[in-house]
């Protein structure tokens, strides 16, 4: 009779050697850089180096506004 052979995969996901993205969105305040931040945290502490850019952060900086009105559709 023929042995049955099974195969067993991992549960640890298997990760290549190229760039993965994560990006968040959504509304303010709900945890987007409270959750990055955690993930950045443990997939250094696992080995894995990732790096967190916060596009606010380099909106600020580029450009100057005061008030509400930057947002507004007809703002060109």
């Amino acid at each position: 009779m023929e042995e049955k052979t099974s195969r067993r995969t991992a549960s640890i996901p298997q990760f290549t050697n190229s760039p993965t993205m994560v990006i968040m969105v959504g509304l303010p305040a709900r945890g987007k850089t409270y959750i990055s931040t955690k993930l950045t945290r443990y997939l250094n502490w696992i080995g894995t180096p990732t790096k967190v850019f916060n596009l606010g952060q380099y909106r600020r900086e580029a450009v100057s506004y005061k008030n509400y009105e930057f947002f507004l559709p007809d703002n060109m």
